[in-house]
């Protein structure tokens, strides 16, 4: 290929490689505003997904901490339960079925009970 040393041609190339640039520039520059609005918007998508992972794990915290309290109080009920002198808790249920037992009956004679054989 030969090169021509005459002024117009050297301008021309001149010309051809500044268009060539300036394209290249317009081209780079439209690419960048693209992968910024892409950037862009997978940003958007991470906040957005960040932001239901989090309201997500606030749950998990939260039931987790619901768990551990509900098995500190079954540890103490079953803890309850086995320090318990059973003579005793019989002998107490035995007390309470006759109380109630004779509450019972109590109620039963008095609802028999009316005016009209308080008249009599």
């Amino acid at each position: 290929m030969r090169v021509s040393s005459h002024p117009a041609a050297a301008a021309d190339l001149e010309a051809i490689c500044r268009r060539l640039v300036e394209n290249l520039v317009a081209a780079r520059r439209a690419d960048f505003d693209r992968a910024v609005e892409a950037s862009g918007a997978a940003i958007e998508l991470l906040a957005a997904s960040r932001a239901a992972f989090g309201g997500r794990l606030d749950r998990v915290e939260a039931e987790r901490e619901r768990l551990a309290l509900e098995g500190e109080a079954l540890t103490l009920g079953r803890s309850r339960l086995e320090d318990t002198d059973l003579a005793q808790a019989i002998t107490e249920l035995q007390r309470a079925s006759l109380v109630l037992e004779a509450t019972q009956r109590s109620f039963a004679q008095v609802s028999r009970l009316s005016l009209f054989n308080e008249l009599r």
